[in-house]
């Protein structure tokens, strides 16, 4: 009984200090945060109060302590502290956005600001085969995706941020497999992000295949599987893909839903 005596006050001295900085620092201060996990901890589609109280509860813990859990170390590094309230802070009272529950199609043109640079991490991958305006065959695994080394961080005229891998069946929808879609190497891996502007529009693409994105410009068969990013949220991303092999096209849309 007494351990919890001592350790109610600084509990609620924690609350109290992070409910001053809540109300009262300047919010420009933390204009230049950013995180690729969500604030909206609840997930009702705002940042509010119930957010701020579930982050308290986790304030101070480190990654190998049992209080600890990854949704609220927004900057990443493996401790939830004040670097971590500072992004809160900056998204308190916005409005985030979340995919679906459930894989849906989705159309639109993304904001030519946009970017999947800061989305490294594992998603749950779902590619939804359209038939005639109908939906049939489902594939489902798991997308990789990490930091690109600065020295590949271009092919072309298009940033390559990101890259990774996937054990995804692309043959169980009617996909072609150029090459590994699995393979972990930097120079040929099975996953590469693109990033472009064309016309004044943002376009990002997911083509996947190790041999489709060797970086020594290996000719292939002319077959490709590319995944185009049409939405973006706090808990993943989405859109439309598409794969063929000459006059064979197969097509559909997808959902990547952020696992950690």
């Amino acid at each position: 009984m007494n351990h919890h005596i001592k350790i109610f006050p600084l509990a609620f001295g924690t609350v109290c200090l992070l409910s001053l900085i809540l109300l009262f620092a300047p919010w420009t201060l933390f204009s230049q945060n950013s995180s690729s996990s969500s604030p909206d901890f609840d997930r009702n589609g705002v940042v509010g109060i119930p957010d701020f109280l579930l982050f308290v509860s986790a304030f101070g813990t480190q990654e190998d302590q049992e209080k600890y859990e990854s949704q609220y170390d927004l900057d990443g590094n493996g401790e939830i502290g004040i670097p971590d309230f500072l992004i809160f802070v900056d998204n308190f009272g916005k409005e985030v956005k979340h995919l679906p529950p459930t894989c849906m199609q989705t159309s639109g043109h993304l904001h030519p600001k946009v970017t999947l640079s800061d989305r490294a991490g594992q998603y749950q991958l779902t590619l939804v085969e359209v038939v005639n305006g109908t939906d049939a065959r489902t594939a489902r695994g798991m997308l990789t995706l990490r930091q690109q080394p600065s020295e590949l961080d271009s092919l072309g005229n298009s940033a390559t941020p990101l890259y990774g891998f996937t054990d995804i069946n692309l043959r169980a929808i009617g996909a072609y497999e150029v090459g590994d879609p699995d393979s972990e190497d930097p120079q040929a891996p099975g996953v590469l992000v693109l990033e472009s502007d064309r016309d004044g529009a943002r376009r990002i693409l997911l083509r996947l295949g190790a041999d489709a994105n060797r970086r020594d410009d290996a000719l292939f068969d002319g077959a490709y599987t590319v995944l185009e990013v049409r939405e973006i949220a706090a808990d993943g991303f989405a859109g439309t893909w598409r794969s063929g092999l000459r006059l064979s096209i197969t097509e559909g849309y997808f959902c990547a839903r952020r696992e950690f």
